[in-house]
């Protein structure tokens, strides 16, 4: 691991910049409320500027902004009822209910919303006891929505001074990403890799990268500046993200017979070059994210004409010695791999001349595409929508009828006096934080959390015990807080580590010498709404992932069979719809990672509802390749050359046939079963013919040595093309024959 670019990442990144707002926001007017004797009395504006700040998820400006005015409504509207109730045991529990289930259903939607909807109850949690706002309530609702409103303010004047940064972050970790991800392609490339866990991998970063492009087509479409204005910077941030997405394609397409491979050429040199020359490719695009994020310039810094002449070199003199008719095949192979990564390096090339400024080429954008159908739908304000997910039916409800409770039971808790609790905020913060609508995630976040806590205050603990100057200890205070608005949406074990240690350091500025009592009740606060959080999502209503299976199936295999289709029309009449191919390539990916992100938490979840584990991850699997394969096949689609010499129509008739069965056997549909013939014809190739004549000038004469890295053989390219088509089909026998198997065994 680059430890220097790992930092680099992590201190130019989204994250960092976020926490460092949010924490500064709260401490410069603590400071200044320190200096005049009054924070003790005016505690509650930092705390409103944190919980505003929170809510802050990266989007368009005007969405930002609108949830942050809903949540500083919201957030001053709980905090009245709650104190204004807090006398009244019967009301208190009737808030709880009302609330409960209010903000947890306001996640229909979207997430935004969802977010706001959690820190509400935060908000609940921590004003239900009245031990915050003293006996002048009035006046200190005032001070917390001040402190709301102080967040709102930074936000705008920060977005106004720098209204292209969030998006240039965005796009920055794109190409981080996509860097991750070449890196693991990279490892095909070395002896003795086990390629089923390399896939898993691959599998697994796909859904981040899927993540990541949602919410940056969000950002860098719905933002006005940049799709309207036309400057230069606006420009070249759309052609960075479009590139971005091509550039993952390119890389997606590069799936190969990794086995054979290895196998044949697995004791030369060349692999091992691959290898290196990717891992620098690699290299080459965390710069271009890192630079991106942090808004410098860069250069390429790894000679990509020269290791790659260097790789050409050693493939033709191996070819020129051990060529001969029987290895033909694997020779072809190879020279595919090399082209593919000679089109990965184009891109890549490509993409810096972009980002060097080329302000023609960025003027000269022009995307030509309706961006409106790029961008993830939400769900528009209606009651209607509310309304129709107040059923069992809906896993929202039964969301929000899991975290009421579990609200509901951490209070009582709370209330028991032989416990010696004595208040009930932290048990209930701990529930709203871990319970999730997915098991999995409740109990992953459930363990993080209480490991987090305990190492946290031991850490606080130790700071406090030996340190007592209040400069240090506010310095401290400041870098834990950053850390743990940066790191709460990545890396959870360690932002709850910095915010057990900002919340001792927190009360021990107000209230110094009660740090024994602050350990005790953390760790048994934690405890205890981690027991009730766990109970509650077990027994409760719970969704278990694999009731989810089927349904990302249906969607996955139908825009996989899409897919195909319309890259099989570009294959045959060369008129490209580049608005429905992006739509469609758009779809297949976006549904076979969800489909994968799905399988990944079934894995967590108990063994006796791990239902069809085994058929569902052949499902994945036969998916991802699926997805590939055509990627693959898009790239000779999309070029102007013609290969009559493949039965093109034939292909897509044979191969389109069994993606229909397979959809229609998920639906449970009646098929016609002349597409059971439809699946067996035999496509006219000329492909083996032109393979023997090649095989017999092999034999015949002498081989004639040509060197040229920018051009590869007609035949080659039919071999390539025809491969893919088998491998497709292949592909697709399998997953009906899954899909028949997914039905047929029901006890597993």
């Amino acid at each position: 691991m680059n430890y220097t670019s790992e930092l680099k990442k992590f201190l130019t990144s989204q994250y960092i910049f976020a926490g460092t707002r949010i924490a500064l926001a709260i401490v410069i007017p603590s400071i200044i409320l320190a200096h005049f004797g009054l924070l003790q009395d005016y505690f509650l504006f930092p705390m409103g500027t944190s919980f505003v700040g929170l809510t802050d998820q990266p989007g368009p400006f005007v969405r930002r902004r609108n949830t942050l005015a809903f949540a500083v409504i919201s957030y001053f509207f709980v905090a009245l009822i709650a104190s204004l109730v807090k006398d009244f045991q019967f009301i208190v529990y009737l808030e709880i209910i009302l609330f409960g289930m209010f903000f947890s259903l306001i996640g229909v939607y979207g997430t935004r919303l969802a977010g706001v909807g959690s820190l509400s109850l935060v908000v609940l949690s921590i004003f239900i006891d009245g031990h915050l706002t003293g006996h002048d309530i009035f006046k200190s609702l005032i001070i917390f929505l001040g402190g709301c409103i102080w967040f709102v303010v930074v936000f705008l004047i920060v977005s106004t001074l720098q209204p292209y940064k969030l998006a240039s972050q965005m796009v920055g970790e794109n190409y981080l990403e996509l860097a991750d991800y070449l890196r693991i392609k990279a490892k095909f490339y070395r002896k003795n890799e086990n390629v089923d866990t390399l896939l898993s991998q691959l599998i697994s970063q796909q859904i981040k990268i899927k993540d990541q492009q949602e919410a940056t087509r969000e950002i860098v479409f719905k933002t006005r500046k940049i799709v309207n204005e036309s400057t230069t910077q606006s420009r070249i941030l759309m052609l960075m993200f479009l590139n971005s997405i091509d550039l993952y394609e390119k890389l997606f397409t590069s799936e190969n017979d990794y086995r054979k491979l290895n196998h044949v050429f697995g004791e030369t040199k060349i692999l091992n070059m691959m290898h290196d020359y990717l891992t620098n490719m690699a290299n080459e695009i965390t710069n271009i994210g890192i630079a991106l994020q942090g808004n410098i310039r860069t250069k390429e810094q790894f000679n990509f004409d020269k290791a790659l002449k260097e790789i050409y070199h050693e493939f033709y003199e191996h070819r020129l010695k051990q060529i001969n008719s029987d290895n033909l095949e694997d020779f072809m192979l190879l020279r595919q791999v090399l082209m593919r990564i000679t089109d990965v390096t184009d891109e890549v090339k490509s993409i810096f001349r972009v980002f060097d400024q080329d302000v023609k080429l960025a003027k000269s954008l022009s995307t030509g595409l309706d961006l409106n159908k790029f961008v993830p739908k939400e769900e528009r304000l209606n009651r209607k929508v509310l309304l129709s997910n107040i059923s069992l039916d809906s896993g929202h409800f039964r969301h929000a009828v899991r975290v009421t409770l579990a609200l509901f039971i951490g209070y009582l808790f709370s209330k028991m006096k032989f416990l010696g609790i004595g208040h009930a905020y932290w048990i209930m913060i701990t529930i709203t934080a871990i319970l999730k609508p997915s098991y999995s995630t409740t109990k992953h976040r459930n363990l993080l959390r209480l490991y987090g806590t305990i190492a946290g205050g031991v850490a606080a603990y130790i700071v406090l015990y030996y340190i007592t100057d209040h400069s240090i200890l506010l310095a401290i205070l400041l870098t834990t807080m950053t850390l743990c608005f940066s790191l709460l949406k990545s890396k959870y074990f360690w932002a709850v580590f910095f915010m057990t240690i900002y919340v001792f350091l927190s009360f021990n500025f107000l209230r110094p010498g009660n740090v024994n009592l602050i350990f005790k009740d953390r760790i048994i606060d934690t405890a205890i709404g981690g027991a009730v959080t766990f109970l509650v999502a077990y027994f409760v209503f719970p969704v278990w992932e694999y009731t989810q299976n089927l349904q990302l199936m249906k969607k996955s295999a139908k825009s996989n069979l899409e897919y195909f289709r319309v890259v099989m029309d570009l294959f045959i009449n060369k008129e490209e719809n580049d608005e429905q191919y992006r739509l469609k390539r758009k779809n297949a990916i976006i549904d076979l990672a969800n489909l994968s992100d799905n399988f990944q938490r079934m894995i967590s979840d108990p063994k006796d509802q791990q239902k069809k584990l085994e058929t569902v991850h052949q499902f994945v699997t036969t998916s991802h390749l699926l997805t590939a394969y055509t990627a693959s096949l898009s790239q000779y689609a999309k070029n102007e050359e013609q290969y009559p010499e493949i039965d093109s129509q034939s292909w897509k008739i044979k191969i389109s046939s069994e993606l229909i069965r397979s959809n229609s056997l998920l639906h449970k549909e009646e098929f016609d079963h002349d597409i059971i013939d439809q699946s067996k014809i035999e496509p006219d190739d000329h492909v083996d013919e032109l393979l023997e004549k090649r095989r017999r000038e092999l034999d015949e004469s002498e081989y004639k040595d040509h060197r040229d890295p920018t051009k590869i053989s007609h035949l080659t390219e039919l071999k390539s093309i025809q491969d893919l088509l088998e491998l497709i089909y292949d592909v697709v026998k399998d997953q009906r024959k899954v899909v028949e198997n997914y039905y047929r065994n029901k006890s597993e």
